[in-house]
């Protein structure tokens, strides 16, 4: 939740985790103090630690952000533009939600070096969704010949992606054709008309059918 909210907010549609990116390259981390996600913004990258509570948001949990957030010196070799500790809370019953951000310039002694490019960073984030698509059951809705869908029938989930997107990945990963992966895929997001085949801003689209779960009661007021 905290996470799409700031993808939203920062115009960051390329929020990766730290976790996912180094376990494609091998990369090994020192010790466990580390941000959630990096992306790239028009203005640079961006490292966010991101939380949710459901009621108020504890008052020591402040300084574990910024301290996490701190973590990370550069991205690809650039120093990050932001970074950010955000926590999405709910401190008032029925009284909508709250939003802290914390962001301090100071950074760590042993902060965290985030080594590859664009290219690199751009492949991590969109090779799950190739390999899920794939997992899946093809299927191509009428006049959506546009995306990649894999359905999963009995979990009640489609996950799609714009097919250009899901070509140049595939080409990226199998044949090793780097050269000008990210901005291809900038262009691709550029032209096409995401807002009329239902698709987030960075290609996706993922459909649910949960009917019968979404209407069981599974709350106590005593809880």
């Amino acid at each position: 939740m905290t996470a799409v909210f700031c993808r939203m907010e920062l115009a960051v549609s390329h929020l990766l985790h730290v976790d996912r990116y180094f376990q494609q390259y091998g990369v090994q981390f020192n010790g466990r103090k580390r941000a959630d996600l990096f992306g790239l913004s028009p203005n640079g990258w961006v490292v966010a630690e991101a939380k949710g509570r459901s009621r108020t948001m504890e008052s020591e949990l402040r300084g574990k952000l910024e301290l996490q957030k701190r973590s990370v010196l550069t991205v690809c070799g650039a120093v990050p533009w932001l970074a950010l500790g955000c926590v999405a809370s709910f401190p008032i019953r029925d009284g909508g939600m709250e939003l802290d951000a914390f962001d301090p310039e100071k950074a760590e002694p042993d902060a965290l070096v985030i080594p590859g490019g664009a290219d690199d960073a751009m492949l991590a984030y969109y090779l799950p969704f190739v390999t899920i698509i794939d997992l899946g059951a093809s299927a191509t809705d009428v006049g959506q010949q546009q995306l990649v869908v894999g359905d999963f029938g009995p979990l009640g989930v489609r996950v799609g992606l714009l097919r250009s997107i899901y070509q140049r990945v595939q080409r990226g990963a199998q044949e090793r054709d780097m050269a000008g992966f990210s901005e291809d895929i900038q262009v691709v997001l550029r032209e096409a008309p995401l807002a009329e085949l239902g698709l987030f801003p960075d290609g996706t689209r993922v459909d649910t059918n949960w009917p019968d779960a979404v209407s069981v009661q599974d709350w106590s007021e005593d809880f």
